[in-house]
């Protein structure tokens, strides 16, 4: 480069030279220095570079946070969107999808302040760990931590030490397998009832980590959306709808029941059936179209649900 300057000469020896092209290239590069460093830079070269698992989030828990603490993403803080600059407003989990759109902390953030966050990939997670069997976890409402569970969004890569809150490196994986538990109905539930409820729960499946019940004497309201007919302490399954946030009832295979007829009933004829179970009358009725052939009061019967009807499709016939 022309007009450089010497270790002991004068200016008047080599007066200042200032060359357009020799401005704008050292504007370019101030620039280009402060966009790096607003990305995460401080010498770094690799933390230059945008990678595609992180982004950027203002704490607004109201609260300074640690390492590995969970957040629920909001809305962008930039107006302009850019792939440079994924940068969001975050919270506590507060909201029941709360899985969908959450984030772990790389660092420490202060509140109010903007830090490094991880959406995908492996990373140090704060793990609030119930039973030191769990090999999952998930964000959990009103919670900064993770909560382990035997199913969830995150797995659990490292060992855990007993139980408790703990550093733990996770693996996002999104929700291991759809949730699928099974009970008994408290009360019987008509085609037409809108909420149940179900208790003595088994969890047959990658129950959702947000409702998994915590123990088999809990219990789990669901919304009948089927018009499904269900009778008091009969086994039923339920799933989640993660799209709706719900507990709906499975494809159910107790669509059927025994029962005995309450009077006399000729083959095509409609007539009323009680509900058997377990070997006792559960005291509720059903009036079901007989199928099958002349039958006589109290014989056994086997009734299945087809659509909105209940078709008598076998029973005891009379002694000849």
């Amino acid at each position: 480069m022309a007009n450089r300057t010497t270790p002991g000469m004068s200016v008047d020896q080599n007066p200042l030279v200032v060359d357009s092209k020799q401005v704008n290239r050292t504007l370019d590069a101030t620039e280009h220095y402060m966009q790096q460093m607003a990305r995460g830079g401080k010498g770094d070269p690799h933390r230059n570079i945008p990678q595609p698992c992180f982004i950027k989030v203002k704490n607004n828990s109201g609260g300074d946070l640690a390492r590995g603490k969970v957040l629920q993403l909001g809305t962008l803080l930039l107006t302009d969107k850019s792939n440079d600059f994924l940068w969001f407003n975050a919270d506590i989990p507060e909201d029941p999808q709360a899985t969908a759109r959450s984030c772990i902390l790389r660092d420490p953030i202060l509140d109010g302040k903007i830090g490094r966050a991880q959406v995908g990939g492996a990373c140090l997670a704060l793990v609030n760990v119930s039973d030191a069997d769990h090999t999952f976890a998930s964000p959990v409402d009103s919670a900064s931590s993770l909560a382990s569970g035997t199913s969830g969004i995150y797995e659990l890569l490292s060992p855990v030490s007993g139980t408790g809150e703990q550093e733990v490196v996770v693996r996002y994986i999104g929700q291991s397998g759809f949730g699928r538990i099974k009970g008994t109905l408290v009360g019987a539930m008509e085609t037409t009832d809108g909420t149940h409820t179900i208790d003595n729960i088994v969890v047959l499946s990658g129950a959702d980590p947000r409702t998994d019940p915590t123990s088999t004497s809990e219990a789990i309201t669901f919304t009948n959306d089927r018009a499904l007919y269900g009778h008091d302490n009969g086994l039923f399954d339920l799933v989640w709808d993660a799209t709706n946030g719900l507990w709906k009832p499975a494809a159910w295979p107790e669509q059927g029941f025994e029962g005995k007829t309450d009077a006399s009933h000729a083959k095509g004829a409609t007539g009323t059936i009680s509900v058997w179970l377990n070997g006792s009358d559960t005291g509720e009725n059903v009036t079901a179209t007989n199928r099958y052939a002349d039958l006589d009061s109290g014989a056994w019967v086997a009734v299945m649900r087809f659509g909105t009807l209940w078709i008598l499709v076998s029973g005891e016939c009379p002694e000849p």
